[in-house]
């Protein structure tokens, strides 16, 4: 069985339409379930998650979430699902009808696939692309290897609940809510090193509807990644058996930066000592 999770906060008056999209879902042959996560909203969400309740006809449990932040939710998500496969999307999204059964189909092809990423495309043409995930091309991730930030996006991220199991669940240091937003590629590479396989696959779609237009907003958004990435990074140098792949592949990128952009990722750096800091002194 497949389910689906969803974590919100402070979004009632968005997410009706997200909510909407889910009815249309095409069941997969194993079935399904949905569980949304209130992760402490304190405006009229939980009202809405109530009336949709009401209304859905399938499998939905809605869980409460006091901790803010999206990791420490979707942890609670995950653990009170009952599907082998757990499939995620952010609220808001509108996952394509299909979205399910290619999910299933992925996962069913290769059962050493630990985490399964999709396509994220851009829902309103007016706002800014990012955030987004467009490659039609598979792409398949060996275990004990590198993983780069945008391989995978949280919007449209699966997992096998058994590889889930064996790294914990995701790490509640980083992701929306807290200094680092790369929670997506961070459990990804530790689900890599317990000797899983990934995959990026075009076939689960959804639409992502951020609403950023301004360009101080998007300003904002890329500088939260790349301190994310920083913290990432100095998270698998520490890691002992990823450390020399991830400390080549850093060193080539940065040289290819400097000589070939004349850029110098001032953000990553210091997104890496911040976390080294916060891990010494603060988690």
């Amino acid at each position: 069985m497949i389910s689906l999770i969803i974590c919100t906060r402070n979004r009632g008056d968005r997410l009706q339409k997200s909510l909407d999209t889910l009815k249309g879902l095409q069941a997969p042959d194993q079935g399904w379930e949905l569980i949304i996560i209130n992760n402490a909203s304190t405006d009229q969400t939980a009202i809405v998650l109530e009336r949709f309740k009401k209304d859905f006809t399938g499998n939905f449990t809605i869980v409460n979430e006091s901790r803010k932040g999206a990791s420490f939710a979707r942890n609670s998500g995950w653990m009170a699902a009952k599907g082998d496969i757990i499939a995620s999307t952010d609220d808001d999204c509108y996952p394509e009808p299909d979205f399910l059964r290619q999910i299933e189909r992925c996962f069913n092809e290769n059962p050493r696939t630990g985490f399964l990423g999709g396509r994220v495309l851009l829902y309103d043409p007016d706002d800014y692309p990012i955030t987004i995930k467009t490659v039609m091309e598979a792409k398949k991730f060996e275990p004990f290897n590198y993983i780069g930030a945008g391989e995978v996006i949280g919007a449209n991220l699966s997992f096998r609940r058994e590889a889930l199991v064996q790294v914990g669940g995701y790490n509640e240091n980083f992701g929306p809510g807290t200094d680092f937003v790369a929670e997506d590629i961070e459990i990804a590479m530790r689900i890599l090193y317990k000797g899983w396989e990934g995959l990026y696959d075009p076939r689960p779609v959804v639409w992502h509807h951020h609403g950023r237009k301004e360009e101080h907003e998007v300003a904002k958004l890329k500088k939260q990644y790349r301190l994310g990435n920083g913290a990432y990074l100095a998270k698998a140098f520490l890691t002992p058996n990823a450390r020399s792949v991830y400390v080549k592949r850093y060193f080539k990128h940065t040289v290819y930066r400097l000589i070939k952009k004349r850029e110098f990722q001032y953000h990553v750096l210091y997104g890496g000592f911040k976390y080294i800091y916060n891990r010494i002194f603060r988690f």
